[in-house]
């Protein structure tokens, strides 16, 4: 009697070990295209696609009238940053339309 039980305990622990396996296996498949959707938004990601961010002070640059004429900038890639220094006005017609607006 001790000896079938036994046998059964083994026998649903193996099987709730497989049980458990198989989910974090079909969890990592599921998660894997996810994961790698969400790397491709990371900003870091961005900047290597060529990118930058420009920044004056401690304000992101989000259009010509952030930065005016001899503003001291901030120009971050995605191996480093360096400074830079706005010499003229933005022409007229050169701003892209608002993506917010």
């Amino acid at each position: 009697m001790l000896d079938v039980l036994g046998r059964r305990t083994r026998d649903a622990d193996a099987s709730l070990r497989q049980s458990v396996r198989l989910k974090i296996a079909q969890a990592r498949t599921e998660l894997a295209p996810l994961s790698a959707q969400l790397g491709q938004l990371s900003p870091l990601k961005i900047l290597d696609r060529g990118y930058a961010i420009v920044h004056t002070g401690d304000r992101i640059v989000k259009s010509p009238d952030d930065a005016p004429p001899g503003s001291a900038l901030r120009i971050r890639v995605a191996r480093g940053e360096f400074p830079a220094r706005v010499e003229a006005p933005a022409k007229p017609g050169d701003e892209s339309p608002d993506p917010e607006a």
